[in-house]
């Protein structure tokens, strides 16, 4: 197994207490913290290189809005980007099969 090539980072807790939401990667991994939801953090982490929009989630998990739930959440993000690393969720092929599929639904939608 690789050792994890980038660090996680994320913002202080207060930076989530404001409601504001974080996007970032850690290799394979990409995830996303959107704004707190009754003292609640939502997280969702997907397979790169592409954007939310255009990839498959593969979990979603909500940690407590305090000190111990973001560094939960850190550790929770650690650990799927060391199993991504080890062994990816999707193949490069079935990613880019599923952003081709979201982009002709969405080009569909438009006309």
């Amino acid at each position: 197994m690789r050792e994890m090539d980038h660090e996680i980072r994320l913002p202080t807790l207060l930076f989530f207490q404001n409601g504001n939401g974080w996007k970032g990667s850690s290799g394979l991994l990409c995830f996303s913290v959107l704004p707190a939801q009754e003292e609640r953090l939502p997280v969702e982490v997907w397979c790169g290189p592409f954007c939310r929009e255009l990839s498959q989630v593969d979990d979603r998990r909500e940690f407590p809005l305090s000190a111990q739930g973001l560094a939960e959440l850190k550790a929770w993000l650690e650990d799927w980007s060391r199993r991504m690393e080890a062994h990816p969720t999707h193949t490069p092929e079935e990613t880019r099969a599923w952003r081709d599929r979201v982009k002709a639904e969405q080009a569909a939608a438009k006309e």
